[in-house]
């Protein structure tokens, strides 16, 4: 958290900061924070400042910044001039080393003037405390597919690395897979590429960094021989963003997804998400069943 074991939470338009032991300490309410426009990313704790948050007005995307004492002490406003033309979408918010500045990793309505149908593309941002900002934004031109983030990491030299997914948005029918972006500290794009599976869906849910400067990305993967489930899928790629493995855990009957994987200190891999292939959990009023906590721990090649 980067403020001596204390915790911020979000709920609606409530910011709520928790100590060490889960306690409210303090809490704000503020109206332009909103949840349902765009969705948060992992809430920044510094030493100089609590939390970064953003919000979204039919006219700007603002982000709001927070001291130690939750006080308000920055508001920056981008409307199509200040990091280029279009909306952001979605987005996380992430401080830098250099005190009250931020980057910005996201998806965004690229044009000026958009409408629902244009399809959003992925980009980053860096706001410096003072001076203007800069923007890197991927496949301005490309209305053959649709780029969304889903998550995003530090890579072990410091780049930041962008999860997308990708639909492909064609006449022929449409398919969806991960798609990844290392910037340099400069938001240079030091590679991108991704990952798409022959007759199949993949939903992308969070990607970690490894000790060999790789990435594991974790998520689900839905094919017509799965009987129209969804299974629990993660692909392991190097540090030059390629492809080494990938491993769907196949049942008979039911559905399952991994929401968070990463490397152990031993060797090898630890995934987490729910699953309903095993047996069902509790049944509801409705006759819907709830699936269960999923654990899964492998080897390095993913085999467990």
């Amino acid at each position: 958290t980067g403020d001596q074991g204390h915790f911020l939470a979000q709920s609606g338009d409530f910011l709520i900061k928790l100590d060490s032991t889960g306690k409210i300490s303090n809490s704000v309410y503020n109206g332009g924070i909103n949840t349902e426009l765009i969705p948060q990313g992992p809430n920044y704790m510094g030493a100089s400042y609590n939390g970064i948050f953003s919000g979204y007005s039919p006219s700007s995307n603002f982000i709001y910044i927070y001291d130690q004492a939750l006080n308000l002490v920055r508001t920056d406003s981008f409307t199509d001039t200040r990091i280029g033309p279009g909306k952001i979408e979605q987005c996380f918010v992430n401080g830098t080393a250099s005190s009250g500045a931020y980057t910005i990793l996201g998806s965004k309505f690229p044009r000026a003037h958009f409408s629902l149908s244009d399809n959003t593309k992925l980009f980053a941002a860096r706001i410096p405390a003072k001076g203007p900002a800069i923007e890197t934004i991927l496949d301005t031109s490309d209305q053959l597919h649709s780029d969304v983030i889903t998550w995003q990491t530090s890579s072990i030299d410091s780049g930041e690395i962008l999860l997308g997914q990708r639909t492909d948005v064609k006449s022929s029918g449409t398919s969806s897979y991960p798609v990844l972006v290392k910037f340099d500290k400069n938001l240079n794009v030091v590679w991108k590429n991704d990952f798409p599976v022959t007759n199949s869906h993949i939903f992308p849910c969070q990607v970690s960094k490894c000790s060999d400067g790789g990435f594991i990305i974790v998520g689900s993967i839905s094919k017509a021989s799965y009987g129209g489930n969804s299974l629990p899928y993660a692909l392991k790629i190097d540090k030059n963003g390629n492809k080494q493995w990938d491993k769907t855990i196949l049942s008979g009957s039911g559905f399952g997804t991994f929401v968070y994987g990463t490397e152990l200190a031993g060797g090898g891999f630890a995934f987490v998400g729910g699953s309903s292939q095993f047996g069902n959990g509790l049944n509801t009023s409705n006759g819907l069943n709830y699936s269960r906590v999923l654990f899964i721990r492998t080897d390095a090649s993913g085999n467990f």
